[in-house]
């Protein structure tokens, strides 16, 4: 269909907030190349996450069910993808640079033999040849390079936060429901048990306090636990986070 598309990520039965900034970003890229933006997601059950995704815009929303999709699994989620992304060709393909993304989006490149550019800051389209141009950092973060690549789909991850979420709306497109042909033997490596941290990640901390070199070596840190409790009271979760230096020392 040559449509743009997105994998949609599930959190406690709703869409993740990088789902919604990834149709922000869609959006903008199917309204460039006048074609169509569709979402696909994959699990057990998805008919409300479906429903819920649809308020947001797309012109199709990809069920894919299979009580195996129950939780993840990389080896059953990449059999289904694939399967999936065939049927649809999407011109474009967006992933969250998530866990999920991370896991997924090198072994889908290389099953659908297209390219991959993964932690993107910022998705155009090029007027002149219709190819998507994917803007990142390079060499740890000291600059910023854009990418042009060949092959079908243009496959990227995209860095959380880089995109404005896409707003609710009236939907008016359909959800089309799919079945992988997937099954227990296609599974390598299994969860045993997810443990649950009683941690806020970085991109949805309220406030984020940073050290680095300067603080002299670890006990530095003491100091900024001591400082992220105090803000804690007044601005709600707060995290603690660091350069790569402090990150080297082992600090």
């Amino acid at each position: 269909m040559n449509d743009v598309l997105i994998l949609g990520e599930i959190v406690d039965g709703s869409l993740d907030l990088r789902t919604l900034e990834l149709l922000g970003a869609g959006k903008k890229l199917a309204g460039d190349l006048n074609t169509g933006l569709s979402l696909v997601i994959l699990g057990d059950e998805v008919s409300g996450p479906a429903e819920q995704a649809l308020t947001y815009g797309p012109d199709r929303v990809y069920g894919v069910e299979h009580p195996l999709l129950k939780g993840f699994n990389a080896d059953l989620w990449l059999a289904s993808l694939e399967q999936a992304c065939r049927k649809i060709n999407p011109k474009i393909f967006l992933m969250s640079h998530s866990f999920t993304g991370m896991e997924l989006g090198p072994r889908l490149g290389f099953l659908l033999n297209t390219s991959l550019t993964t932690d993107c800051i910022d998705l155009s389209i090029d007027p002149e040849d219709g190819l998507l141009l994917r803007t990142k950092p390079v060499s740890g973060g000291n600059a910023i390079s854009v990418f042009k690549c060949p092959g079908e789909p243009q496959l990227v991850t995209v860095r959380g936060k880089a995109f404005e979420p896409a707003k609710p709306g009236e939907g008016k497109g359909e959800i089309v429901g799919m079945a992988p042909e997937i099954d227990k033997s296609m599974i390598k490596v299994e969860s045993i048990e997810v443990v649950k941290e009683d941690v806020v990640s970085l991109d949805k901390a309220d406030v984020v306090v940073s050290g680095g070199a300067g603080l002299g070596d670890e006990d530095g840190f003491e100091m900024l636990q001591e400082l992220s409790t105090a803000l804690s009271k007044s601005f709600g979760s707060v995290m603690i986070g660091c350069s790569r230096m402090a990150v080297d020392k082992g600090w």
